[in-house]
């Protein structure tokens, strides 16, 4: 991945790690304590979290286009990173204590990463359609021009 789009996937998956993280948020308050009211650090705390979780990604960064078994290799890094970082990070911020509440906590941010990827996976795909539309239509007119 080039650096100009690695800072375009960062800033986009920014602002998707945010806002899984705070629909994750929602559905364990509700859950667990709907009668909890949230202060606004914890909005700071969030932020500070979606970027921690959006840094691993530039585990991804390369001169050269990767070939598939350096993603998936650089993949399964990424997702221990993740873990990792946002265990440490999510303990730091009280957001889970004990065993069970990390292994709880541990799978919200793999449905978490999951979604994010989705996501990702929904604009690489209008992207791709974007692209291949202009190229029907470049075909259509250089056809067009050929006769």
């Amino acid at each position: 991945m080039k650096k100009q789009d690695l800072i375009h996937h960062l800033l986009i998956q920014y602002f998707v790690c945010y806002a899984g993280t705070m629909f994750a948020v929602f559905l364990l308050c509700s859950a667990t304590r709907p009668d909890i009211l949230l202060p606004l650090r914890f909005l700071r705390q969030i932020a500070l979290f979606a970027l921690a979780a959006d840094l691993p990604c530039v585990l991804y960064y390369s001169r050269r286009e990767l070939s598939p078994r350096e993603w998936w290799i650089r993949t399964a890094i990424h997702a221990e990173l993740l873990e990792t970082v946002l265990l440490i990070g999510g303990y730091w911020m009280g957001m889970y204590c004990g065993f069970r509440g990390g292994v709880a906590f541990a799978g919200v941010i793999m449905v978490v990463a999951l979604f994010v990827r989705f996501i990702a996976f929904l604009c690489d795909l209008y992207t791709a359609g974007a692209i291949n539309e202009r190229l029907r239509q470049k075909r259509r007119e250089d056809g067009a021009d050929a006769r």
